[in-house]
């Protein structure tokens, strides 16, 4: 089954438009961008689920908790860990971002859609938390 570009990026969302910004407000915006990256993958994985195929996407559950973690703490002893596990993470994400894009098989702007949406996850995660690959 051929999925529509416009439902794979989801662009009527609120979200869409962080991904086009080169910085965001953590309080008020990452947790609305990461709510679109779970809509983007769940809508990328309902359509491999059609096509009969499997897609497993922990490393985005495991950078929210991370990111959630990180917000309800500043103790050195407890950010310090997390955030070599954000890294990790997030890392792990942007490479599940560029395996979507290699599945997009016509020149859709979808495929430069993921790379970016993997990019940006990165970014926006590693800025919050303050670490570098």
């Amino acid at each position: 089954m051929m999925a529509r570009t416009i439902d794979l990026m989801q662009i009527t969302h609120p979200g869409f438009s962080l991904l086009q910004q080169s910085e965001i407000d953590f309080d008020e915006e990452l947790p609305l961008f990461m709510e679109y990256c779970i809509l983007v993958v769940s809508r990328f994985k309902h359509y491999a689920t059609l096509n009969e195929q499997t897609m497993i996407v922990l490393c985005l559950t495991e950078v929210i908790h991370s990111l959630q973690q990180l917000s309800e703490t500043d103790e050195p002893h407890e950010v310090l860990p997390l955030r070599a596990d954000l890294l990790e993470s997030v890392i792990n994400f942007r490479s599940l971002c560029y395996d979507m894009s290699n599945c997009i098989v016509n020149d859709s702007p979808a495929s430069d859609f993921y790379i970016r949406l993997g990019e940006k996850t990165f970014q926006y995660c590693t800025d919050y938390a303050g670490v570098k690959e």
